[in-house]
């Protein structure tokens, strides 16, 4: 696995480099010579006398063999001086001289061999990818500057395999979609060899599929009128059919210009961004299929109008007559058909509307888009079908909160644009990420959106990695709500966007506009929100608000529960009710359902959320919503808590996981509720999910609510305040306290299995003072109480700390008889959480000895173990100690990568800086693989999906 120790590069002049500096002079041309015709032919025996003839050939035999002789000790000697040693990098024997492949490598080789993997996969995703990587190693003519006659031939020769690879790849971006970096590489190709017709013919493709016939037209009259200054040749025939098909669409384009003068469609309201493949789809779909009827739906300020303004001026473009009515200020079906004629045109009306409809709307193919249609009343629906059987041509575009509810219609729900995944782009400090360039963060569309609307109110405005952070989390705040993103960013010209982070989080009113141009329902979130809700029924109302107490979105049980008061179970009438109240909201823009897992779940944008929280706060059941969201998820936890055993533990980690915002939301209800502290609910609930919320890696947001829990019931003498003081082992005087009191309560009680535990936990606070005796004597002695209890969940934590000790004291035997013992009772009981740490200690043993292959096997089986459950601080853990095993073995670029992969896990999990052993084995082996090699393969370890990740583990296993 060991990497190259330097790298030849021969494009664009001749290289040596090496993890200590580039060379770019040698002692002669000859000098320079032998090493490039070396690397060049990487893989060859050069005898030397065909060294001689080549680059000597008018010199005698001997004066030849001198000559090379002084340039290869030369060669050899700079090699030396940049830390390569020359026997690893030249060998040398009565067959001739030749580089050493295993230690140097070339540009050269690099392309040829990615080239060669592009032509032997069927993925076409690879397949761009090897290709991208063969063009991009070309960065000039290899050997510039030297002109012997076998280097005219190197340069022609891999200028034909270039250009065959650039045209390849071009073609397969084209094909995938991804016409921007077509449009750079046919850009590039043109830079390289411009009288050349490939790159300018597929430059003009590219142009004429994103819709810019002009460009494409300017690009063949440029490469016409150079062709025949330099060449005084014609163009090809190929050439001449892709400039016919220009030609033509350029005229259409001129067409399709007057005709959307003509059209007088409205202005867009707000710069559409983020929705180009909406745009796509819906200019497809009516331009293609028979559909008639498209009703784009979405909540207020998702950008439905602008959309169908897009979608619509396209429409024109493609020759269509197009009509756009708003009809937001319409009630009732006659004033709808009216005022539909009015806006297309009519003077005046025939005895029947609809005959003025057919005179003025009919006849052609055309596009009438309605928009704001949640307004009309059910009767506008008839209108609609009406125009579609009377107009046969005619096609109708809809924007509305809610669909038509018509046979015929195909339905469009806007989805919110992009947001920066939460902490993805952050790094330890909460600082823009290193792998995190903030030229990926621009792109993501949101981003794009509050960029472009901040710099409309601040000209100066720009991205930058000090407010970049800030800037992300805004959208992931707003989760892409337009609307919301255009308001916040017109915050810009008076604050920061870390202030306008803090407002945001404080309070929904920031969003608005300081002035009135817009409609009164986009003028803030608030005024958009009011619309839609008074669109509701009475029910709908209720309903909708009382949702609101979920955080991060329910599953149909908690609905039904919070809604009714009723288990699922118990009368299945009312499922059918509560399903019935969730479809109609989410036909009103205002619920979202997603599938995971199988499983529907239903969730409200954070903005509509709070709205409607606003609204809870002011009705008379908003105490039956919130105690109902306390129990219904004290259940569940107190569920989670019965199977934190056994092959069950998985499911209820991940399902403790998926409800973690409701858990603390339910937690703090109970907490702020209980003024008199005398119940300690909320403690006992937080005590039922600590096993999980360690699992998950929510440990610092488990701290926090742990302080406060602990200070609010400090007189509690429950055992659960015994596991949550294993939280606080910051402040290990007061949790010695706190446990020691509760270890004599339990006592008093005659609670064996209270007394174990607490017992333990104490334990554990003693050997964080460094307590050791002290510690082995709670751990023993919890261990007789817990076989007297036979609890054995209790008897194998007191084993493994026990273990601990003795592997701590380098007392191996011992350590090993014990954490055997607890391998056993762990099996036994079906604790897999507990059998995760045994067979990491094990490991951990088993490195400490030098037996590798003992560790890379109990390492392997605790991986295996942990990912079965979803232990996420445990699998890094494992991950990180396997690291350190691959540079014990020196598997050097699968201990990088595996690095890697820990560096991003851990900043997943928002865990502090990673330990010091871990940094010494980084330094290992950034020195034994060179800085370049290692910082590779840092980031390809990254960017490791974690299952990736453990299997890499297995196939070195």
């Amino acid at each position: 696995m060991t990497a190259p120790l330097c790298r030849v590069e021969l494009f664009g002049g001749l290289r040596l480099v090496t993890p200590t500096q580039t060379i770019v002079h040698f002692r002669t041309q000859k000098t320079a010579l032998l090493l490039a015709y070396l690397a060049a032919n990487l893989h060859h025996t050069h005898p030397r006398e065909a060294l001689i003839d080549l680059l000597w050939e008018d010199s005698d035999i001997d004066t030849g063999r001198t000559s090379l002789r002084v340039a290869l000790s030369a060669l050899r000697k700079q090699f030396q001086q940049a830390g390569v040693p020359p026997h690893e990098a030249f060998y040398s024997d009565n067959l001739g001289i030749g580089l050493r492949s295993g230690t140097v490598t070339t540009d050269l080789r690099e392309m040829e061999q990615n080239i060669r993997l592009a032509h032997r996969t069927s993925d076409c995703l690879a397949q761009v990818r090897y290709l991208q990587r063969a063009v991009d190693c070309y960065v000039g003519i290899p050997l510039n500057g030297f002109y012997d006659e076998w280097v005219l031939q190197l340069q022609q020769r891999t200028a034909e395999q270039y250009f065959r690879a650039l045209d390849e790849l071009i073609v397969l971006l084209e094909q995938t979609g991804d016409r921007e970096t077509a449009q750079e590489y046919a850009l590039r190709g043109i830079a390289f060899d411009p009288l050349r017709e490939e790159p300018r013919m597929a430059l003009m493709r590219i142009h004429l599929a994103r819709g810019y016939p002009m460009e494409a037209r300017r690009v063949y009259r440029r490469w016409e009128d150079l062709a025949r200054e330099e060449l005084d040749a014609a163009p090809s025939h190929a050439m001449r059919q892709i400039a016919q098909s220009v030609e033509s669409a350029a005229r259409q384009a001129l067409h399709s210009a007057q005709m959307l003068c003509e059209s007088k469609l409205p202005p867009t309201p707000v710069k559409l961004l983020g929705r180009e493949r909406e745009t796509a789809y819906l200019t497809e779909l009516l331009h293609t299929s028979s559909t008639r009827l498209i009703t784009i739906t979405g909540e207020g300020g998702i950008g439905k109008t602008a959309l169908a303004i897009e979608v619509a001026r396209r429409a024109v473009g493609k020759g269509r007559r197009t009509w756009f009515v708003e009809v937001s200020d319409v009630r009732e079906e006659n004033a709808l058909l009216e005022h539909i004629l009015r806006t297309a045109g009519a003077a005046q009306y025939a005895e029947q509307p609809m005959d003025s409809a057919m005179q003025i709307l009919g006849g052609y193919p055309s596009l009438l888009v309605l928009d704001n249609f949640e307004q009309v009343d059910a009767t506008g629906a008839r209108v609609v079908s009406e125009l579609l059987q009377q107009l046969p041509l005619l096609q109708i575009l809809v924007t509305s909160r809610h669909k038509i509810g018509l046979p015929e219609e195909k339905v469009l729900r806007l989805s919110p644009l992009e947001s920066p995944t939460a902490g993805a782009w952050q790094d330890e400090s909460g600082r823009l990420s290193a792998n995190s360039a903030l030229e990926t963060l621009e792109q993501c569309a949101s981003v794009r959106v509050f960029v472009h609307y901040a710099q409309s109110v601040r000209a100066g405005f720009q991205l930058t990695p000090e407010n970049a952070p800030a800037v992300a989390e805004i959208c992931r705040c707003l989760e892409g709500l337009p609307l919301a993103l255009i308001l916040a960013a017109s915050r810009a010209r008076v604050l920061s966007p870390s202030q306008i982070l803090r407002t945001i989080q404080q309070q929904i009113d920031v969003l608005s506009l300081p002035h009135a141009s817009p409609p009164e329902r986009h003028r803030s979130i608030h005024a958009s929100l009011e619309w839609s809700y008074a669109l509701l029924s009475p029910e709908l109302k209720r309903a909708f608000v009382m949702l609101a107490v979920f955080k991060g979105g329910w599953d149909l049980a908690a609905a039904v529960y919070v809604l009714t008061g009723q288990t699922p179970d118990h009368d299945g009438a009312s499922n059918v009710a509560v399903l019935d109240i969730l479809d109609a909201l989410i036909e009103s823009s205002l619920v979202y359902m997603d599938e995971q897992d199988r499983e529907a779940r239903y969730r409200m944008l954070e903005v509509v959320r709070r709205y409607a929280l606003e609204k809870l706060q002011g009705e008379p059941y908003v105490e039956d919503a919130l105690a109902r969201h306390f129990l219904f998820y004290s259940q569940l936890a107190a569920c989670a808590n019965q199977n934190r055993l056994g092959t069950l533990a998985a499911r209820w980690a991940a399902k403790v996981a998926l409800e973690h915002q409701n858990m603390i939301a339910a937690i703090e209800y109970a907490l702020n509720r209980d003024s008199s502290h005398s119940s300690a609910v909320a403690l006992q609930m937080a005590a039922h999910l600590w096993v999980f919320w360690m699992m998950r890696g929510f440990l610092a947001e488990g701290r926090d609510l742990l302080k406060r829990l602990v200070a609010e019931y400090t007189g509690a003498t429950d055992k659960e305040v015994s596991h949550w003081w294993a939280w606080m082992q910051g402040d290990l005087l007061t949790a010695e306290r706190i446990l020691r009191q509760n270890l004599c309560h339990f006592e008093q009680e005659g609670d064996a299995e209270g007394q174990a535990f607490a017992m333990i936990w104490l334990g554990n606070v003693l050997y964080r003072m460094g307590e050791y005796e002290q510690a082995e004597s709670k751990y023993a002695r919890a261990e007789v109480v817990a076989e007297e209890a036979q609890n054995l969940e209790a008897r194998t934590y007191a084993t493994m700390w026990r273990g601990n000790l003795a592997q701590r004291a380098g007392d191996i035997e011992r350590a090993m008889v014990l954490y055997q013992s607890c391998l056993r009772f762990a099996e036994e009981n079906n604790d897999w959480y507990a059998l995760g740490f045994v067979h990491y200690n094990l490991g951990q043993i088993a490195l400490r000895e030098g037996d590798h292959a003992e560790c890379a096997q109990r390492l392997l089986c605790c991986l295996r173990v942990r990912a079965q459950i979803d232990d996420l601080p445990g699998l890094l853990e494992a991950l990180e100690s396997f690291a350190i095993l691959c540079t014990c073995v020196q598997w050097d670029e699968a201990g990088a990568q595996l690095l890697g992969a820990c560096e991003s896990l851990r900043q997943k999990l928002h865990l502090p800086s990673s330990p010091p052993h871990l940094h010494d084995a980084g330094h290992i082996l950034r020195c034994r693989m060179g800085e370049g090699a290692y910082q590779q393969q840092i980031e390809r370890g990254r960017s490791l999906p974690l299952q990736e990740a453990l299997a890499l583990v297995e196939a070195l296993v």
